[in-house]
């Protein structure tokens, strides 16, 4: 089978299993006619969300009215044509939930079981957008785009990417010393380097005896196969247009006369604005081993996952927490301040400004921590934290720690997360479905939506079958995947990008 028909294959089993759950769910709105005009009159608040009001069918009871009088009325009330539909069924269920209520809802109907799943007065409707929009979504089919990039076809091994407004930004740790930056727009693949005008500030910031250009003589006559100056060594943390990452300065003294070439290294976070191109670097007095007894520094491997600026005064890093018993395999992250004192360069380590859940072996498969490659077993962000392979993550806006097992008690694998004010999506593998959206109510923490997008087969490892291998090769443990409010990206371990956009 040819590669052209692989991937059609694919796209076509994507788009076949892109509406599973969600089609039972319905958009409906509740219009009492007994209610005073005044407080209908509220409706009027829907002009402000027209693509809502597309989708919302008003219910009536032909026992109250014929469909021309509550198709009128709907109309004159909210000043704009609108869906109705005269169900009796479904209108005394509307009627008994929200007979009460003097202005109009709109709520989430399930029609399998007949139940309102979510609703909002049209007065508050400014506040639930969010859950709204992201479970009509889910009954959307995707548009599935291959982006190929010959840059990043070439790196081998394991790479991780962000997101940063239409720039997927790629860092390989076989090439550390460049981020690639694919333009979804324009197809256009550049990249982000640190040189040499950059390094001599840095070298000047650091108050080096020697210059960049100098050190960068000295290292090429010993010809060290792999050494590099300088390298990114952490996935970029986004925060609006700004990029951050770890970037690991590496000097040699080229006056040391010595056998042995001594290596010394600065830590500093670079920031890169995807917009105006411009970069900005931040020393960091931190470290990336336990320290020795009695040492003032807190024992805490950091490894710079999360990566903040505020007000340009305060540097948020992610890190493990020691563990006194290492046979337990605990885990956990905190989030440690660090403050650039007053005419100084360099950002000094203040404290623990948040700790994050813990989570015992037991609560893994196996004693591994499903890390991928031995690298990478969780993602933190500001909002919440998860790791790969565990049934719990933290939401760390409301404190809480939250199992994904009440959502379905067969979910395996936490592939990525994506929060808003009222609502969570996770992307996630189960038993039985290779890759599964769920959308949840952050506040109740009740199930909205699902959305089957690859399903498991039970000829999947039949070497014979190459349509299967080639289909989850796309879902396979290697690939990276990024959930955001746009859609899925993943970048697979041939290095090739597919957008997948509802």
């Amino acid at each position: 089978m040819s590669k052209v028909s692989k991937l059609i294959s694919f796209l076509l089993l994507i788009v076949f299993y892109s509406n599973s759950f969600a089609s039972s769910l319905k958009l409906v709105g509740y219009i009492n006619a007994l209610s005073c005009q005044s407080c209908n009159a509220k409706a009027k608040n829907l002009a402000n969300f027209p693509d809502l009001t597309k989708a919302i069918t008003f219910v009536y009871s032909t026992k109250t009215a014929n469909y021309n009088q509550s198709l009128k009325y709907t109309q004159q009330i909210i000043g704009q044509p609108v869906a109705i539909e005269m169900n009796n069924k479904v209108h005394a269920v509307l009627n008994k939930t929200f007979g009460a209520s003097k202005v109009p809802v709109i709520c989430l109907y399930d029609t399998l079981g007949d139940e309102v799943v979510f609703s909002s007065s049209i007065d508050s409707l400014l506040i639930y957008e969010d859950v709204f929009r992201k479970v009509l979504k889910l009954s959307k089919p995707f548009v599935v785009t291959k982006h190929p990039s010959k840059p990043i076809a070439k790196l081998i091994g394991w790479k991780n990417f962000s997101k940063v407004g239409d720039n997927l930004i790629v860092h390989s740790f076989k090439e550390a010393d460049k981020l690639y930056v694919y333009n979804l727009k324009n197809h256009l693949t550049d990249s982000i380097m640190i040189n040499a005008e950059a390094m001599e500030l840095i070298y000047a910031q650091l108050k080096l005896p020697a210059t960049y250009a100098a050190v960068n003589k000295y290292r090429k006559r010993f010809d060290g196969p792999g050494e590099l100056l300088y390298k990114f060594s952490t996935e970029p943390s986004v925060n609006g247009d700004e990029l951050m990452v770890q970037l690991d300065v590496f000097y040699y003294n080229p006056l040391d006369t010595g056998y042995i070439i001594k290596q010394e290294w600065f830590p500093f976070v670079f920031s890169y604005n995807v917009k105006t191109k411009t970069s900005k670097f931040f020393h960091v007095n931190t470290w990336n081993s336990y320290p020795g007894e009695g040492s003032p520094l807190p024992s805490y491997i950091q490894d710079l996952c999360m990566i903040e600026l505020v007000n340009d005064t305060l540097l948020l890093l992610g890190c493990d927490k020691s563990v006194k018993d290492e046979m337990e395999l605990a885990k956990t992250k905190l989030v440690l301040q660090y403050v650039k004192p007053q005419g100084t360069t360099t950002f000094e380590y203040k404290g623990v400004v948040a700790d994050s859940l813990t989570i015992q072996s037991y609560t893994f498969s196996g004693k591994s921590l499903n890390m991928r490659a031995g690298y990478y077993g969780y993602r933190y962000h500001k909002e919440w934290l998860f790791y790969e392979g565990a049934p719990v993550f933290l939401d760390r806006k409301y404190q809480m720690q939250r199992d994904v097992r009440d959502y379905q008690r067969d979910i395996t694998w936490i592939v990525d997360m994506h929060f808003t004010n009222n609502t969570i999506t996770l992307l996630c593998k189960t038993d039985s479905v290779a890759l599964l959206q769920i959308v949840v109510n952050r506040k109740t923490n009740e199930v909205l939506g699902k959305q089957v997008l690859v399903k498991e087969d039970d000829n999947e490892q039949d070497e014979e079958d190459e349509l299967i291998y080639t289909f989850f090769e796309f879902f396979s443990s290697k690939n990276n995947y990024l959930l955001t409010e746009q859609g899925i990206y993943i970048l697979n371990w041939q290095g090739e990008i597919i957008e997948m956009v509802q």
